[in-house]
């Protein structure tokens, strides 16, 4: 079937998150997406023809024509106030199909039938557990991931960034705004940092939805502290969230999968950790954070070792965004441009890529993603060495040549600080 070919449509439509949304459904059709302000943003098969554009508004009203809009596209306006992108999406290929002869092609679940480029859904009904996704870069995880058809546990206890308090808001939140896209997710308000909570969120994955395919172990929290001011409970409850969690929900996941191993079962399950330029570079200030961060990668590494027999892969991710975990940390100042570098959703598409059947066969990796870099972090090498000795006299000789062949430690960005 050949691609339909129309006009570009230009479509009104009522869409709080229109980027991602339009991202997701661009990724979908294989179609160019860009953008232009006032809020319009412009869809466009580059090879066919087709395509729409639409200006995202909180309410209905006569849009104002971006700059790219030609009389014709002004004509072919439709006057219509759409709910969500799929519609508008599924109206323009529809469309499309008529002025080729073709019927309409109802919802977009037939939209790949209309069009040879649209992409298989990468997550296609497998189910994540995706632990502190309310917010931040989890919650984009968690819409990401459910846009290509995974269905989600969307794990938070909905504190604050210090961890305290509760409130379980953020969860449903993320819980509708999937089903709103026509996706499948449950809310879980468990603690991950204790034994019991770790163990009940996978218990529900499996209860909910009858499997378990991926976790991602993404729930943290901050408490900066310079090492002699740092008390012990500030320690503490940094390393509980961060390095207990990823352990507790990941050792109930694998116990889950060694077992389907031994009844003959086939696994393609993963654990994605998430670690941090912090961890694995160092950042003063933050020696608990880093610590449970350095922690993590080394786990991942291990765990990887460990649970490949079983059909399992695990790797960590440390993204760098501007999150209300990070705000405070020079980062709420930067120019819109670093800001818009800074998203969120700049991580989003590595971790939905590693959840993904594509990525089998990746494991035991440290990935680093933001909106300036995609790369892998590199793990501890030996550098320059030399023969044993057994004189500390004989100490100072033998380490300071090496010392000099030695590369730096890499700054927070992960390049070689200056001598």
């Amino acid at each position: 079937m050949g691609r339909p070919s129309f006009r570009i449509q230009t479509i009104c439509i009522d869409c709080d998150d229109a980027h991602r949304m339009a991202d997701f459904y661009g990724r979908l059709l294989g179609w160019e997406t860009t953008f232009s302000e006032p809020n319009w943003v412009l869809m466009r098969d580059p090879s066919g023809g087709t395509g729409l554009s639409f200006q995202a508004q909180s309410s209905y009203r006569q849009p104002t024509w971006p700059e790219h809009a030609s009389g014709q596209d002004k004509m072919l306006h439709l006057d219509i106030k759409v709910d969500d992108l799929e519609v508008a999406v599924e109206h323009a290929v529809a469309s499309g199909a008529q002025s080729a002869g073709r019927g309409p092609t109802g919802r977009l679940a037939r939209v790949a039938s209309a069009n040879p480029c649209a992409m298989t859904k990468m997550c296609e009904g497998r189910v994540v557990i995706i632990t502190g996704s309310g917010r931040g870069i989890g919650r984009e995880y968690a819409l990401m991931m459910a846009g290509e058809g995974a269905k989600v546990v969307v794990n938070d206890v909905g504190g604050s960034r210090d961890g305290a308090g509760a409130s379980e808001g953020p969860a449903h939140d993320v819980v509708a705004e999937i089903e709103a896209m026509g996706g499948e997710a449950v809310a879980n308000g468990d603690d991950i940092s204790s034994w019991e909570g770790a163990g009940n969120v996978v218990k529900q994955a499996i209860d909910h939805f009858g499997t378990l395919d991926v976790v991602v172990n993404n729930a943290g929290i901050l408490r900066d502290r310079m090492l002699v001011n740092m008390t012990e409970e500030e320690w503490d409850a940094v390393i509980k969230v961060h390095l207990k969690g990823t352990f507790g929900v990941s050792r109930f996941a694998a116990a889950y999968w060694r077992e389907r191993s031994k009844n003959g079962e086939t696994n393609d399950a993963r654990i994605i950790n998430t670690t941090s330029p912090s961890g694995i570079y160092g950042n003063a200030g933050q020696t608990n954070y880093g610590a449970a961060k350095a922690g993590i990668a080394s786990f991942s590494i291990i765990a990887a070792m460990e649970l490949d027999r079983y059909g399992v892969t695990v790797n960590a991710i440390a993204p760098t965004a501007l999150t209300r975990m990070t705000e405070d940390l020079g980062l709420g100042g930067a120019s819109e441009e670093t800001k818009a570098m800074m998203d969120p959703r700049w991580i989003a598409p590595l971790c939905t890529w590693l959840a993904s059947p594509q990525s089998a066969g990746v494991t035991g990796r440290v990935f680093e993603a933001s909106g300036a870099y995609l790369a892998v972090a590199e793990s501890w090498h030996r550098g320059p060495s030399t023969k044993p000795v057994d004189d500390p006299s004989e100490v100072d000789a033998a380490i300071r040549p090496l010392l000099a062949k030695a590369r730096p430690n890499s700054d927070m960005f992960g390049n070689d600080k200056p001598a």
